[in-house]
C-alpha cells in the first residue's frame, strides 16, 4: 500500500492485468512475477492509512502486507532515492514500536537498501533542524506519517508486515512548509493555491521542480525494490498487499 498515487505509479505500471476495484476507491489488483498483488492508495496521514489498510486486509488471505512510500531522511548518510527497509517502526505519538517480519527482512535483494529503524510522526517534518533533532532524539534513519498505523492493522490481522521507504528529502534539506499546502491529502495538486503561492513567492517554483524530480527518483527506486521483493516471495496460494 502507498499513501500517494505519485509514489505508486511506477510500481502499478509493472503489474499485469491491472484492475481497479469498483467498490473501494484507489484499490487495484493484478499479477506480478506470478503472484497476485493488491495495491491500495490511502492518502496522507495515520487515519487514512489505518482506514485503507483495514479495507485491503478484511476478508482476504494475505501472505504479506507492505507499506511503501516516500520518507524524509534523518540519518545523514542517506541520499535522495535511497531505500530504507524498516527493521522496526517507532510511533512517536503512542511510543509503541512495531517490529517488521523477520522472514520478509531476510529476503535477498540484488539492489542496495538500508535496513534501519523508521519513525512515524503525526505532522509534516520539513526543516533540516527538525530532522536533526528527531535523529538525535530517536536514532531512526527516516521519518514518515503512516507506517506505524499500517503496522498496527497488520499486527491485529496477524499478517507479516514490512515498511519500505524511499528518501525524498535528506537530513540537510529543508522543504518550505508552504509547498506541502499545495497538494491535498491524496497528493493531488491544488492549482489555484499553487498559482497564487508561485506568484507571491517565485522562489518556490525552483524548489517545486526539484521536489518533483526527487519524487520521480524515489518512486522509481520503490518500484524496483518492490518488484524484487514480490519476485522473491515464494507464496502461491494467497495475496501480497
Amino acid at each position: 500500500m502507498f499513501a500517494l498515487k505519485a509514489e505508486a505509479e511506477p510500481f502499478l505500471q509493472m503489474i499485469r492485468d491491472l484492475q481497479q476495484n469498483p467498490n473501494v476507491p484507489e484499490l487495484y489488483s493484478g499479477t506480478l512475477a506470478e503472484t497476485r498483488v493488491i495495491v491500495g492508495i490511502s492518502g496522507m496521514g495515520a487515519g487514512l492509512a489505518n482506514e485503507q489498510s483495514r479495507n485491503i486486509l478484511s476478508g482476504i488471505d494475505a501472505s504479506a502486507f507492505i507499506f511503501a512510500g516516500f520518507a524524509g531522511g534523518l540519518a545523514d548518510d542517506l541520499s535522495p532515492g535511497d531505500v530504507v527497509i524498516a527493521k522496526s517502526i517507532l510511533d512517536e505519538d503512542s511510543g509503541n514500536s512495531f517490529a517488521c517480519d523477520e522472514n520478509l527482512l531476510g529476503i535477498s535483494l540484488t539492489s542496495t537498501v538500508h535496513i534501519a529503524n523508521i519513525l512515524t510522526v503525526g505532522r509534516v517534518v520539513s526543516s533540516s533542524e527538525q530532522k536533526s533533532e528527531l535523529f538525535k532524539r530517536y536514532g531512526c534513519a527516516a521519518v514518515d506519517m503512516e507506517s506505524a498505523s499500517a503496522a498496527l492493522v497488520a499486527k491485529e490481522s496477524g499478517i507479516p508486515f514490512l515498511a519500505v521507504r524511499a528518501i525524498l528529502d535528506t537530513q540537510s534539506e529543508s522543504i518550505p512548509a508552504s509547498l506541502s499546502k499545495l497538494v491535498d491529502n491524496s497528493g493531488q495538486p491544488l492549482p489555484g493555491k499553487a498559482a497564487l503561492n508561485f506568484l507571491l513567492q517565485p522562489s518556490l517554483i525552483g524548489q517545486a521542480i526539484r521536489l518533483s524530480r526527487g519524487s520521480r527518483l524515489a518512486a522509481n527506486s520503490l518500484a524496483r525494490i518492490l518488484g524484487e521483493l514480490v519476485s522473491e516471495l515464494s507464496f502461491s496460494s494467497s495475496d501480497t498487499c
